[in-house]
């Protein structure tokens, strides 16, 4: 275990200073590359595995019923995937994993880790540092530092995980097939893109107003806005872009969207996931005459009858 010193009591020199264990952090003596091993595994099971229950995470909300829906409908896509040998079908399914398990990471690096008081003891236990020849109490345990390094040492699986899942969203875009048999995984790929967005906005905001409470002038409330909206302006113009590009959302005679038309009937046939999220839409859109639903910026144009 890491060792934390307490400084000296400058008004009673003779105190002297305790170590401070830090339980949770990891040993000194730890394979990055087992971690990083290990958080992937741990992110499988959590996409993986339909008991776990992160998306309510994710909108605890009532008001964000269509995208609590839409989140658990693209994850029960995910896990009825077959395999397939095909190459496009390979690259569908596997950047949809890396998007989820972006999204999961994101939030995961977006929060601080709490442990439940009953596992505190067992955790102790667990991770007590085994050169420690001092039986410490509990209560020294800090948790900052172990936060700290745990978020350190997921980052990197962060930066991975958004780069394939960028790189593979890519690919689809210029897959030389027809757009229904695409649809279905890149509104999904494109959605968890949004989430990570909109948590990557709400932490700029946080850390500014961090900074404004510990009069910390470096960084502003102005500097988040500013980050904030050149994220959004680059994901609008190329993520966005590319989606009405690869769909023809503009063209009425070779588009392909089936969200249009929203409570029409003898609309043309789609996929089990295309009908999902239409279905979810018809029952969640506030307003019964919206053709389009708007599905964050600019993703599904708004149009009215």
């Amino acid at each position: 275990m890491f060792g934390f010193y307490q400084h000296v009591d400058v008004e009673h020199h003779g105190v002297s200073p305790f170590p401070l264990t830090n339980p949770p952090v990891i040993p000194i003596w730890i394979d990055p590359l087992q971690m990083h091993i290990s958080i992937d595994c741990w992110l499988d099971n959590m996409i993986g595995d339909p008991q776990v229950g992160w998306q309510r995470h994710w909108f605890p909300y009532p008001y964000q019923v269509w995208q609590l829906n839409i989140l658990h409908g693209i994850c029960d896509y995910y896990r009825g995937q077959k395999p397939s040998s095909g190459k496009i079908a390979t690259t569908a399914h596997q950047t949809l994993r890396w998007a989820l398990k972006m999204s999961v990471l994101s939030y995961v690096m977006g929060h601080t880790f709490l442990v439940p008081d009953d596992n505190v003891d067992a955790l102790f236990q667990h991770l007590e540092n085994p050169h420690s020849r001092a039986q410490l109490s509990h209560q020294n345990v800090c948790p900052r530092a172990a936060n700290k390094f745990v978020k350190m040492m997921a980052f990197p699986v962060m930066r991975v995980v958004v780069e394939r899942t960028l790189s593979g969203l890519h690919e689809l875009f210029r897959a030389n097939v027809q757009p229904a048999e695409l649809w279905d995984v890149v509104f999904s790929i494109v959605f968890l893109c949004l989430m990570v967005v909109s948590s990557t906005r709400r932490s700029l905001f946080q850390l500014a107003s961090i900074s404004a409470e510990k009069n910390d002038a470096s960084f502003s409330r102005e500097e988040a806005a500013s980050k904030a909206q050149t994220m959004e302006t680059e994901f609008v113009d190329h993520i966005i872009g590319m989606f009405h590009d690869k769909f023809h959302t503009s063209n009425k005679n070779k588009h392909f969207n089936p969200l249009e038309g929203l409570g029409n009937a003898g609309q043309q046939s789609f996929s089990p996931f295309a009908t999902y999220v239409r279905t979810m839409t018809e029952r969640h859109c506030e307003s019964p005459i919206l053709n389009v639903v708007n599905v964050g910026p600019r993703l599904i144009q708004v149009q009215t009858q």
